[in-house]
């Protein structure tokens, strides 16, 4: 009785982990793509703080918008608004209240360089890390050029 017991918990808990564990890779889930959507906006705008960081190895402080173009389930493709704080040592991209998926949650990215080349470490923030690529999960950093 004891070992049937053990074996329907095992298959409950295996179940169960299969089903956590395609919610938590689907790419499709909706703030996974917004997260995706967002590091490719900001490949296209971190070019003159790759030399920055490059020539001076800090960045110079200052604050941007940047514009996501986002299709959301239940409305129209919309654009979220993504608040681009620029430090010494970080960028940190905080989405818009309006931005329901992902409302007033943080990524923060630093540049470091390997390889002569400048990557982003992206493992910091309020983002879920869920709903993050497997490369700023895993603290690998991404290069501009992955993103584009």
């Amino acid at each position: 009785m004891a070992k049937n017991i053990s074996i329907f918990l095992f298959l409950i808990v295996l179940i169960g982990g299969g089903i956590g564990y395609s919610f938590y890779s689907d790419p499709e889930l909706p703030a996974q793509k917004l997260f995706s959507l967002t590091l490719k906006e900001f490949a296209r705008n971190s070019e003159s703080l790759e030399k920055e960081f490059e020539a001076k190895g800090r960045l110079n402080p200052s604050t941007r918008t940047l514009r996501v173009a986002f299709e959301q389930a239940d409305t129209a493709e919309s654009e979220v608004l993504l608040n681009m704080n620029i430090g010494s040592n970080s960028v940190t991209l905080t989405y818009s209240t309006q931005a329901s998926i992902l409302a007033s949650q943080s990524i923060i990215l630093e540049p470091y360089k390997k390889n002569s080349q400048v990557r982003w470490k992206c493992i910091n923030g309020t983002v879920l890390v869920r709903y993050r690529d497997k490369n700023c999960r895993l603290g690998y950093g991404i290069a501009r050029s992955e993103l584009l």
